[in-house]
């Protein structure tokens, strides 16, 4: 039988493996405390009003008390807050989340990954079951070994995990698994905090975060410099934040903090192009990054427009092509929910609508040859409200503009579109791999 190498339960066979194996031993397992945090954070707890009479059922504890019939409540049994179900039928609730304890073991910084699976029904203690389906193990100089449980062969579901098999040691690490929280008490390996690290991730992974820390001497200084959403981009685009990095210093030395990297990154790039000096302060330490970028990109429009030719209408055409090749796969996703309609960018004359439609320079940049990048249009009663990008390669979203970059409405509601059809994404991209 062919085993697929992501999949397999491999032998430690490196001394950094062997070491990780027998320092596994040393793991302990989830509190009692920790399960608690859990159960409370990350599951929504609700009340069923039975028949609309009053009668509410908690389904946490299976307790049933009359009451009155609001919104909200409280569990007179077990003391939980509770949301009241609008529907009085509903009998079960299931749930399955994921979230991180950040430990130590010896000199290595462990983040263990936890699977939880929630089942409720109507008169009945609710129940939880924890296992421990990831562990990565990081040494003082960023090398990462991965433990993790068995994956059923050819599967593109990140949560189908062989729930009966042990962790043991993976050659890859191919588990993209989105954490909803991370446990807040956390432990760190001294090096961590001689490197910055204090106590929150600032929105990032962590296994990224403390790699990057321990191994890129950038991204240890942007961490000290509080530069958290330059080196959130740093992480998963290296080279353009490396190639702007005198600016970056500039800016570090003139206490200027990136709020929107990959705002700002652009607005970097229009000032090249506008042959102005990105290592003058005055440019680049920009007081309102909006407006200065919407006339960065109006002043590069303008001189593009000067500069277009009938090469570059040939050459267009030629790009066409090669965005079919590389993103045609995509064309027929579509997401819906109510009136919001999000799909995917067409063609490169796609893009060019939607730059000129939401005022962005999705069309000047050339957003359309990046083959790692997809981007999709949302909108709300046939109106266009927001302009997303998805990374390929790490299945995140990079960003999502509203009309002439501001932040567009119902923005929480939109990624969380998106992010719920993520693995459709995957599962395209994977297909069209193999």
């Amino acid at each position: 039988m062919i085993v697929h190498p992501y999949f397999d339960i491999m032998k430690a066979r490196t001394k950094r493996q062997k070491m990780v194996e027998e320092l596994s031993a040393l793991i302990k397992p989830l509190t009692e405390k920790q399960k608690s945090w859990a159960k409370n954070k990350l599951f929504p707890h609700f009340a069923r009003n039975t028949m609309c009479n009053g009668v509410l059922t908690c389904f946490d504890c299976g307790h049933t008390w009359n009451g009155e019939a609001t919104k909200k409540t409280v569990c007179p049994c077990c003391g939980q807050k509770l949301e009241v179900l609008k529907s009085n039928r509903q009998r079960t609730v299931k749930e399955r989340e994921y979230f991180t304890v950040i430990t130590t073991c010896k000199e290595y910084q462990v983040i263990r990954t936890f699977f939880v699976i929630f089942n409720a029904h109507i008169g009945q203690p609710a129940t939880y079951e924890f296992y421990e389906v990831i562990q990565k193990w990081i040494d003082v100089e960023g090398n990462k070994t991965i433990r993790a449980m068995t994956t059923p062969f050819n599967t593109y579901y990140y949560d189908a995990w062989s729930l009966t098999s042990e962790l043991s040691i993976k050659l890859i690490d191919n588990y993209r698994v989105s954490a909803s929280e991370v446990y807040p008490a956390k432990k760190v390996i001294p090096i961590l905090k001689r490197n910055g690290f204090k106590n929150s991730l600032h929105g990032i992974d962590p296994d990224k975060l403390f790699i990057s820390i321990l191994k890129e001497s950038m991204a240890e200084t942007l961490f000290k410099a509080a530069q958290y959403n330059l080196l959130k981009f740093y992480i998963d685009r290296q080279g353009l934040v490396s190639r702007n990095w005198a600016s970056i210093k500039i800016c570090i030395r003139n206490n200027y903090i990136v709020k929107d990297a990959s705002l700002w990154l652009d607005y970097l790039s229009d000032l090249h192009y506008l042959k102005k000096d990105v290592r003058n302060a005055h440019y680049i330490c920009s007081n309102n990054i909006i407006e200065d970028h919407n006339r960065t990109v109006q002043a590069r429009k303008k001189k593009t427009e000067k500069e277009k030719s009938k090469a570059e209408a040939i050459q267009a055409e030629l790009e066409e092509e090669g965005f079919k090749t590389t993103h045609s796969k995509f064309f027929n996703l579509e997401f819906k929910h109510n009136k919001t309609k999000i799909t995917v960018l067409s063609s490169v004359e796609a893009y060019r609508q939607e730059a000129e439609a939401m005022h962005n320079c999705l069309f000047d940049r050339g957003y359309y040859k990046n083959k790692n990048s997809l981007v999709l249009s949302a909108k709300k009663n046939n109106k266009r409200i927001a302009t997303i990008e998805v990374n390929l390669k790490s299945l995140e979203i990079v960003q999502c503009r509203g009309n002439c970059n501001t932040i567009p409405k119902g923005y929480d509601k939109i990624l969380s579109i998106v992010n719920k059809n993520m693995n459709k994404i995957r599962e395209i991209s994977l297909l069209q791999s193999r």
